[in-house]
């Protein structure tokens, strides 16, 4: 994707954004029986929430839009349907962000056609440019930019080191010149450190396997 912006974002703030939605869906006084976690990127959000609207009952979807770091196929897929009971229960529909909004709204069908009460949305990120606009969000942004989430953190760095090395080995001073360069990324060099000692732990365990 050409001039691709990325921004890492910080636990502390993912948490701020859930505790904004959890004081948004009860200032409307709706009240969730359920909340349904679009996975992966959904999954914290929805424990944030549920802990902070007291809401026991967590359930997932599991929905595949981005092949991998800011590379979408060409269409969002169900690929784990709700296998738990939501017919006549008020459901909290929750992920990390609507991007291009096909994820939530594929989602949003597939719930809404198991006999729900209501179901309402929520997205940490709100894009502008997504297709559905949730009932809830933590924060809109009007230029698009790649968000790098700390639940994911380690997959997308990855991938982007990736897409900046060359042969000529990894540096990590050159790397975060990199990352800012053509990602206007700014990264703790401890993270990134982190990172790529996982990196080759992970390739050196895969290897070994292998063998």
């Amino acid at each position: 994707m050409e001039g691709l912006s990325a921004e890492y974002r910080s636990w502390d703030d993912m948490w701020k954004l859930s505790g904004k939605i959890a004081f948004d869906v009860c200032s409307c006084g709706y009240s969730p029986d359920v909340i349904v976690a679009v996975v992966r990127g959904g999954l914290v959000p929805a424990m944030n929430l549920s802990d902070m609207l007291d809401v026991k009952d967590i359930f997932f979807v599991r929905v595949v839009h981005w092949s991998e770091t800011a590379k979408k196929n060409e269409r969002a897929i169900l690929k784990t349907p709700l296998c738990d009971d939501v017919k006549e229960k008020n459901v909290l529909l929750v992920d990390d962000v609507a991007d291009s909004g096909e994820s939530i709204k594929t989602a949003y069908e597939h719930v809404s056609s198991r006999g729900a009460a209501k179901v309402k949305t929520a997205t940490l990120v709100y894009k502008k440019q997504s297709k559905i606009k949730p009932d809830f969000w933590g924060e809109k942004t009007d230029d698009w930019r790649w968000i790098i989430f700390p639940w994911n953190t380690t997959e997308d760095l990855c991938n982007l080191i990736r897409r900046v090395s060359d042969e000529s080995g990894v540096d990590v001073d050159v790397l975060m010149h990199k990352l800012k360069q053509e990602y206007n990324l700014f990264v703790d060099v401890k993270l990134l450190d982190f990172v790529l000692n996982l990196q080759d732990k992970r390739n050196s365990c895969r290897n070994h396997v292998r063998e």
